[in-house]
């Protein structure tokens, strides 16, 4: 029973290791060159990424641009004897956290 068994694994283990390797589907001929559709699409989605990231940068540089502006004719009205109101101080902090994210998107992060 054991060399019946012992025989059946051989084979198996033979027919496993002779079996033909299934091909790559984003190879072509088994080289190391990407299939020129998968390449294509992959330079597709990058170009997208980088139009959506700009996108992105550009509106958010309107806003802290709009923001800053907001700002500057805040404390432009405030008498020099007041203290500032939490309305300037929050909209400081905002334009503090828009700028950080726009330098880390332009950072690539």
């Amino acid at each position: 029973m054991r060399k019946i068994t012992l025989l059946l694994v051989t084979c198996v283990l033979l027919r496993i290791a002779t079996a033909e390797a299934p091909q790559q589907p984003m190879r072509d001929g088994g080289g190391d060159r990407l299939n020129p559709e998968i390449k294509r699409l992959h330079e597709q989605i990058y170009r997208d990424q980088a139009k959506k990231r700009l996108d992105s940068l550009k509106s958010d540089t309107e806003r802290l641009a709009q923001l800053s502006q907001e700002l500057k004719r805040s404390v432009d009205g405030v008498n020099p004897d007041a203290m500032l109101s939490v309305e300037v101080i929050k909209k400081a902090d905002e334009i503090a956290k828009l700028a950080k994210q726009v330098s880390e998107k332009m950072k690539g992060q």
